[in-house]
């Protein structure tokens, strides 16, 4: 489990092997929010004229791209790791979006140069969540598994 104090916004997640930026998770957010450093550190030759376009929406990550974080855990050297796919596929938008609406479950936008990532809902909904409260009633901690 990783805890964190509730007043605490960012974990440093490292994504790929190296690349460490402050990332938050947000439930207020409906996409994946990653600097551009970051998709380039993930994804081979990555380009935004290539890559990215998903849908018509310019900054929007095509699909099908598997993206891989680690959190640290609360007190340790350790970490917890994980991966998740971009979506939609690329060819979900071309075939079928024209004639079937399509439901996703959440964007991967690409935010340039911002010096942190935000893991909204989308992301969010692949954790589990534990809420330690303190004999005032009041959170202490977060646990993120």
């Amino acid at each position: 489990m990783i805890s964190y104090p509730p007043d605490v916004l960012t974990a440093n997640a490292v994504y790929g092997n190296s690349l460490t930026v402050p990332t938050m998770f947000d439930t207020g957010t409906n996409a994946v929010l990653l600097p551009t450093a970051v998709l380039q550190s993930e994804i081979p030759n990555f380009s935004a004229s290539s890559d990215e376009d998903g849908c018509g929406l310019s900054n929007e990550l095509q699909g099908g791209f598997n993206l891989y974080y680690q959190i640290p855990y609360a007190n340790s050297n350790s970490m917890f790791s994980t991966t998740f796919t971009t979506e939609p596929t690329s060819n979900m938008c071309s075939v079928v979006f024209p004639s079937i609406p399509l439901i996703l479950e959440g964007w991967t936008l690409d935010v340039g140069t911002m010096k942190y990532g935000i893991l909204g809902l989308p992301e969010m909904v692949r954790h589990s969540y534990i809420w330690i409260l303190g004999n005032n009633g009041m959170v202490q901690y977060v646990g993120i598994e």
